[in-house]
């Protein structure tokens, strides 16, 4: 849950940043997106669905948390002597909110079905993690893109990049679950104290 609520506020920190990817162009926030949906598969896995559903919104709080707070250091008038730290906040986090925003409206959507899917497909076939982590993920990574990437650059880059946009950070973060597959069939065997 922790790896979730650090990732969701990178995201919104950084993921107005855009980059050069596999020939193409995308967001810094790819990477720790991905964090969040192996996350995910490692609570339902490990745990259950519920457990994962909590996630979600103990997620969200935190990000809400992060949004607020931020937007209130953001508006408090600052000393003199701090006047140039005062505007890089307010050139890195005014953006801020818009891609908080796309997070959380992406992160709730595409969360709900990478969970439920990867618990569909956990009850239909238990001895097939590595379809359920891609299935589930291919899914969720879709909606995520889609979503998030349409909030928070719609309007703010030209609709061909956009769109490349989307597609590259659709493969990033697919790439990134592929890898960590055998990261969640090791987490299957880590014994965990209850408490």
């Amino acid at each position: 849950m922790v790896a979730i609520v650090v990732n969701l506020v990178l995201i919104s920190a950084f993921g107005a940043k855009l980059i050069q990817i596999f020939g193409g162009v995308t967001n810094t926030g790819n990477v720790f997106y991905a964090v969040i949906f192996t996350a995910g598969a490692i609570l339902t896995e490990r745990y259950n669905k519920k457990e994962a559903y909590k996630s979600i919104w103990i997620g969200f709080a935190a990000l809400a948390i992060f949004i607020i707070m931020g937007q209130l250091t953001i508006e408090s008038i600052g000393r003199l002597e701090t006047r140039a730290v005062e505007e890089a906040m307010r050139i890195l986090y005014q953006p801020a909110l818009r891609i908080a925003i796309a997070s959380v409206s992406a992160f709730l959507v595409s969360q709900h079905v990478n969970i439920w899917l990867f618990d569909y497909l956990r009850q239909k076939s238990s001895n097939m993690l590595w379809f359920r982590i891609v299935a589930s993920a291919t899914a969720g990574q879709a909606l995520d893109s889609i979503i998030f990437f349409t909030i928070a650059f719609l309007g703010a880059i030209a609709s061909p990049v956009l769109l490349q946009v989307i597609f590259v950070g659709f493969i990033a973060k697919l790439l990134v679950a592929v890898i960590s597959v055998p990261f969640i069939y090791r987490s299957r065997s880590i014994k965990v104290n209850e408490y």
